[in-house]
């Protein structure tokens, strides 16, 4: 998926929240190269030897839904604006036990457009929550992205740490290459 430079046309779903900050399930976005939904799916993950249901993102090229387009449930800020780079939030979590490192979780929690005029961001509600955030704003430190460290508490033996970043997707995509 190589948007860069193509257009940035509007986003949107179904049943958009009225501040336009929450999609459930999924959101769709449309670009001079293309359409696409992100969506935020449950499943199971083995975590840790430990089953447990997590909100998994997935993109795929998808068209925006009729009944975002008739109920109006769409936001055309930004459009027009040439795409200049294309981000994937990742964030690493360490869990250290009595001083000791016990594991490190790594999830991809968003995408996150560089537009010429400002920025957009869809990320996870939260760990366990199937809904996505919606962000734009003209600088960057201005996005409302999620932020994995705070779905993990702390007491006093299991420390959690870590943190949450933006990745170029070429590179992302090149590490997954190589891994």
């Amino acid at each position: 998926m190589n948007l860069r430079g193509e257009q940035w046309v509007r986003f949107g779903c179904e049943e958009l929240s009225p501040e336009l900050d929450v999609a459930p399930e999924s959101i769709q976005f449309e670009t001079s190269g293309g359409s696409f939904e992100l969506f935020a799916r449950d499943e199971v993950v083995d975590l840790f030897d430990d089953p447990d249901s997590l909100a998994v993102l997935y993109l795929e090229r998808g068209e925006l839904s009729g009944k975002a387009i008739r109920r109006g449930n769409l936001s055309y800020r930004f459009s027009g604006s040439k795409i200049v780079e294309i981000y994937v939030l990742v964030s690493e979590i360490l869990e250290v036990e009595n001083t000791v490192p016990t594991f490190t979780f790594l999830s991809h929690d968003g995408i996150v457009f560089e537009l010429e005029d400002g920025w957009v961001g869809f990320s996870k509600e939260g760990l366990w929550v199937e809904d996505i955030h919606v962000s734009t704003g003209n600088e960057l430190d201005q996005l409302d992205l999620y932020v994995a460290l705070n779905d993990w508490e702390s007491n006093l033996e299991i420390v959690y740490s870590g943190g949450t970043n933006l990745v170029p997707l070429q590179a992302w995509l090149e590490g997954l290459e190589k891994s």
